[in-house]
């Protein structure tokens, strides 16, 4: 019997036992939607932006 039709004649049930064993390799874990995809030069200049941002902001409530 091809494993096609053997796939299908399993119980469901039985099924979802066997897969549980597979599912860190499958699913996305909480600590890859931590890691941080952006260079240390952008970090960088989102920094300087945002420390501008506010020197503007300082000044608009100064002036």
């Amino acid at each position: 019997m091809s494993e096609e039709k053997t796939c299908f004649m399993i119980n469901p049930e039985d099924l979802k036992y066997e897969n549980t064993n597979h599912l860190p390799a499958v699913t996305i874990n909480e600590v890859v939607k931590k890691l941080s995809t952006k260079l240390p030069e952008f970090i960088q200049m989102e920094n300087e932006n945002k420390t501008l941002k506010s020197v503007g902001e300082m000044r608009k409530g100064n002036g």
